[in-house]
């Protein structure tokens, strides 16, 4: 029912960051180093215009406008229209656009698009995850030791905790390695159809995380707290994983 829906303005907005990049944009830094660019807002603005188009009773949380019509229906609308602005600014093809659907604060669907590789994530619950609608599915990789992950840090250096840097020189040195690739949204993706074993962030916001958590449970991937507690995608912080070394890598995060 909704991804056909939510598909379309992905893509739609998707289309919007490449022409903006090819014309040119402004960038300016929300605080610290954490940049903003005009094209964050336009892609905002296109996909909160659309969905209120087509679902005008339902709650929007978006990353640069906050929220509308909150605690006013039960479905909410969770946007992320640029994850990885700073890999957009420098042409490093790896940023998204990300739109997820919750229901009681638990998501029913989510659509990552990458559009400068023209890669589409999809899943709906019970239904299955998939990439340009081919199945995906997590790899098989069972030990940390032979498993590469990925991880994130704020854009604002000065909100870089000891702990963040404490598991990120823990586990790169008990794997294959750890990337910083720059988008929690695809990151999670890439778990989901087997480009990495596991993803962990902290501190991160429900708009970087709610499509992809979905798309890799889907996927048959395990997420929780950085503690192994139940996943709130409202606490600030999330691990994802293949499953298979969920449990290892939670007590090596442990700092």
């Amino acid at each position: 029912m909704y991804l056909d829906t939510m598909t379309a303005i992905a893509k739609k907005a998707g289309k919007l960051l490449l022409d903006i990049r090819k014309q040119g944009f402004e960038v300016t830094n929300k605080s610290g180093l954490d940049p903003v660019t005009d094209a964050d807002q336009a892609s905002e603005n296109l996909v909160i215009a659309e969905l209120q188009a087509h679902f005008p009773d339902y709650s929007i949380m978006a990353e640069e406008q906050g929220w509308f019509h909150e605690a006013e229906s039960e479905f909410t609308w969770i946007i992320d229209p640029l994850d990885g602005t700073a890999n957009y600014i420098h042409g490093f093809p790896h940023y998204s656009v990300s739109i997820a659907l919750l229901k009681h604060k638990q998501p029913i669907a989510g659509v990552v698009y990458n559009p400068a590789l023209d890669e589409l994530f999809t899943a709906e619950l019970g239904r299955g995850a998939f990439l340009n609608s081919r199945r995906i599915q997590v790899s098989n990789v069972a030990r940390v030791q032979q498993a590469l992950f990925a991880t994130g840090f704020s854009g604002d250096s000065a909100k870089i905790s000891d702990e963040s840097m404490l598991r990120f020189q823990r586990i790169t040195k008990e794997s294959h390695g750890v990337r910083r690739i720059g988008s929690g949204a695809l990151d999670l993706c890439y778990v989901a159809c087997g480009r990495l074993e596991g993803f962990w962030e902290k501190p991160i916001n429900p708009w970087d995380i709610a499509a992809g958590v979905l798309i890799l449970q889907e996927a048959g991937g395990q997420v929780s707290g950085v503690s192994g507690q139940e996943l709130d995608l409202f606490a600030g912080e999330v691990v994802g994983t293949n499953g298979k070394l969920h449990n290892e890598l939670i007590e090596r995060l442990q700092v």
